[in-house]
Parts: C-alpha cells; structure tokens; sequence
C-alpha cells in the first residue's frame, strides 16, 4: 500500500524487499531492492540485503562489488558483509580473500557466539590459502 501511494518511498522498497528474500522469491526481490538503491545509493543495510539476496540467487559476481559496497559505506554495522564475502570466496575456491573477509568479520564483532568455530575456520582457510 505504501508504494501505491509513493513509489519512490526507499523504506518500503527494502521492506518488500526484505519480505521477498524471506520467502525466498530472490527474483522478484532483486528489482525492488534495485530500485531502493537506485533512490538512496548510500544505504549500507539496503546494499548488504541486496548482495545477500544476490549470493542466494546464485550471482556471486554482481554480490561481490555490492557487499564490499555495503561494508564501505557502513563498516561495523554491517559487518555480516565481511562473513557473506568470506563464504563466497570459499566457494571459489579464493582461500586467502576468504581468510582476509573473515578476519575482517572477527575483527568488527569478535564477541560473535560462533567466534571460536570461526577463529579454527580462519586458520584452515589461511593454511590452504599458503602454498
């Protein structure tokens, strides 16, 4: 209702956004989230939902530029960008950008409960990142 009443409104955009990824509808979530970014290009929370939305769509290649966007822009507060950048290049097989992501994650919110399990998962990453 509230993008009949204005479409341009960026909150609602994300928000539907958001309710699109939740539901795992990543298509019809991309071009609204789009949008939203397109109306308010410094949004750091609205870039990391984008790059998320993209990793799950399965285009690592456009997520990667817009996570590392959402972590400039917003730094500690959205430090998940560092985790999902981390993961992504695992799956590339790009161990030490893996290594340095999640360094970088650890180093943001280091209280995480999963910290510990992160920290052994830094040391591998870096070992298969030596040669």
């Amino acid at each position: 209702r509230a993008l009949e009443i204005d479409p341009a409104a960026v909150r609602a955009l994300l928000n539907l956004g958001l309710c699109l990824y939740r539901q795992q509808r990543f298509a019809e979530a991309l071009p609204v989230l789009e949008r939203g970014l397109q109306l308010k290009p410094v949004n750091p929370s609205g870039h990391l939902l984008y790059g998320i939305t993209l990793v799950a769509a399965g285009d690592d290649t456009r997520a990667e530029p817009v996570l590392r966007t959402a972590y400039e822009q917003g730094g500690v507060q959205v430090a998940k960008a560092q985790l999902v950048l981390s993961q992504l290049y695992v799956r590339q097989q790009k161990f030490g950008l893996a290594a340095d992501a999640l360094e970088i994650y650890l180093r943001d919110l280091p209280d995480v409960p999963d910290a510990e399990s992160l920290r052994a998962t830094l040391a591998r990453l870096r070992a298969a990142a030596s040669p």
